[in-house]
């Protein structure tokens, strides 16, 4: 299992997209629109995520705790 954050792997395939440019047969706006749209989904899963354990990404809880 990868220490990244999901997140960040997208923002890097983005960057890296955006940097390198397009394949053969690539097209931009939907390569572009489907990163945009995983980023943005990922970002608001981890910040429910978040909100309900009352804690950040690899941050340890106190007892009263919500999560396991």
């Amino acid at each position: 299992m990868s220490s990244i954050p999901p997140t960040k792997r997208i923002c890097e395939a983005i960057n890296e997209f955006l940097t390198k440019g397009i394949s053969d047969g690539e097209n931009i706006t939907n390569t572009l629109f489907l990163l945009g749209a995983q980023r943005l989904i990922q970002e608001l899963l981890e910040q429910e995520a978040t909100d309900y354990l009352g804690r950040e990404r690899y941050e340890r809880s106190g007892e009263n705790s919500k999560g396991l």
